[in-house]
């Protein structure tokens, strides 16, 4: 619907892949839902020290660029990204199985083609069933099962569109403002998942992440 005004700018926020919406629009810039894969790979690493092999189950035409960066973000943490391709959300609990044993972590991207109801639900049988932990993108699936979620601050994303916006309204060219992921990432650690699956946390992280049982 937005995509018509071509003689306004507009700041888009809340938004799941907004590149594969908007691509060569000179009048849109806006603020990712996604945090990005850095700080994501960062806090897994925080909570799962052990952890090298992380499976990513995702379709290319959603989440191809988001993994990209996540394969070079990995490498230098000496991490490496599992990825599995998929067309549609029928495919995910056969591509899982596929995973069983080769990776120590499911990363559970905000991708609209895999994450349903049932696919999560695969995941998090998945998980417990193999000892395999989930990192989630929102807190709401550690209640499903999932260890730890890496989230945006909907406050902090409100404060950086708003930023964008000014610039604008001060007469900055849309074209000249940066469109931006989700600067401040909020860690969430289910207690009880990590005491299910025998994991111990650190000091540090227990002193700066939310725990939640």
């Amino acid at each position: 619907k937005v995509k018509k005004y071509h003689h306004i700018p507009l700041v888009y926020l809340m938004v799941l892949n907004p590149r594969s919406i908007f691509s060569h629009e000179k009048n849109v810039v806006g603020v990712s839902m996604a945090v990005s894969p850095e700080k994501q790979l960062s806090a897994m690493r925080r909570v799962l020290p052990d952890a090298r092999r992380i499976g990513v189950v995702y379709d290319p035409e959603k989440s191809g660029e988001f993994v990209r960066r996540a394969v070079v973000s990995a490498k230098a943490l000496r991490m490496e990204i599992r990825a599995q391709e998929v067309a549609s959300p029928r495919e995910v609990p056969q591509t899982l199985h596929a995973l069983k044993g080769a990776v120590d972590a499911i990363w559970m991207i905000p991708d609209t083609t895999v994450i349903s109801p049932e696919t999560a639900e695969a995941m998090m049988l998945f998980s417990l069933g193999n000892g395999i932990p989930v990192c989630a993108f929102s807190a709401k699936y550690l209640g499903m099962g999932a260890l730890m979620s890496v989230e945006a601050g909907p406050f902090d994303m409100g404060r950086q569109a708003g930023e964008m916006a000014a610039r604008i309204l001060a007469g900055a060219k849309t074209v000249d403002v940066q469109a931006a992921g989700a600067e401040h990432a909020v860690l969430t650690v289910n207690e009880t998942v990590l005491r299910k699956l025998r994991l111990k946390m650190s000091d540090e992280v227990r002193a700066t992440a939310r725990i939640v049982r």
